[in-house]
């Protein structure tokens, strides 16, 4: 019986820490005004054709459209910014960040590629796959590690 009641528990636990990642597309008019602020203050553009989604507590992610380019800013529920991203084509990425993934991750390949913007500055976020295995790595813009 003890053995039942711990699964139980384990499997109502794990279900909680599970829905805490879920991503819940809203409406605009759902998300705080701050946040909708903080938004169009750096979107210079003023674009609205836009995707928002909340994370089960606190952070808000929007999507959009510039110039072709998708981009996914996220906020805080006071309207602070965290950060912005973008997907980039591995062919994107400068040789010499290439150069240095193969290098020190030799058996791993690269699967998907960001440029990402945050208070700590500009980076290239790279994702390595190894079978199962994955790994993210962080290069200034310059192309030296960061970490």
């Amino acid at each position: 019986m003890k053995k039942l009641l711990f699964i139980l528990l384990m499997l109502t636990a794990g279900y909680g820490l599970q829905a805490q990642n879920l991503n819940v597309k809203v409406k605009v008019q759902q998300v705080p005004e701050e946040v909708r602020k903080a938004y169009l203050s750096q979107n210079s553009n003023g674009v609205n054709d836009t995707i928002w989604e909340k994370e089960f507590i606190t952070i808000y992610k929007v999507k959009y459209k510039d110039e072709g380019v998708i981009y996914e800013a996220q906020y805080t529920s006071t309207g602070q910014w965290i950060k912005t991203f973008t997907k980039i084509g591995i062919d994107q990425l400068p040789l010499l960040v290439v150069n240095q993934l193969k290098a020190v991750y030799p058996e791993f390949s690269i699967s998907d590629a960001s440029i990402e913007l945050s208070e700590k500055g500009k980076v290239y976020a790279v994702v390595l796959r190894r079978g199962k295995s994955e790994i993210t790595e962080y290069f200034t813009m310059e192309g030296k590690l960061y970490r």
